[in-house]
């Protein structure tokens, strides 16, 4: 009796642990690698990032640091509209750290991404600036995190500088 009661005991914790993991691993994000240029999808966008260079801002807008540019090339190839903004992307530099971009509410060009919606098959080509300490010889990646009504838990990590 003791016997027949331990056996279903652990019959219930190894389902339970079988349940669990099979838990985990359908909701950990896929992390994309490629090098910048390079077309990468997540949910119902295709990205294509390219680093632009650095610049020391305009007269109305300065860094802390120095602007680190990029060019964002998006497209909707899902079949309802998506929005997109420059939140979801995020710098990393050498300290391994992700900063947010910094938004010039139009001062740092009419190409600044805010905040876009796209509908199914558009294509638009926006730009954002990151406000960091630049190296030359730094390795710099760029962590693209889709928006929740993307539906997906992939992210995306692009090589930008010296990967």
């Amino acid at each position: 009796m003791i016997r027949a009661g331990l056996v279903i005991v652990m019959g219930g914790i190894i389902i339970s642990m079988a349940i669990a993991l099979y838990s985990y691993t359908l909701y950990q994000p896929n992390v994309l690698e490629t090098p910048h240029g390079e077309p990468v999808i997540l949910g119902p966008m295709e990205y294509a990032v390219t680093f632009e260079g650095t610049n020391n801002g305009n007269d109305k807008f300065q860094p802390e640091h120095t602007f680190v540019k990029i060019r964002v090339n998006m497209q909707n190839i899902a079949g309802h509209a998506a929005t997109v903004s420059g939140g979801q992307f995020y710098i990393v530099g050498a300290d391994g750290r992700p900063l947010q971009p910094v938004f010039g509410n139009g001062t740092l060009g009419q190409e600044d991404l805010l905040r876009e919606t796209l509908q199914p098959g558009s294509h638009i080509t926006r730009t954002t600036q990151f406000d960091i300490p630049f190296d030359d010889g730094a390795t710099y990646q760029l962590l693209i995190r889709p928006a929740k009504e993307h539906a997906t838990s992939d992210h995306a990590v692009i090589c930008l500088r010296n990967c």
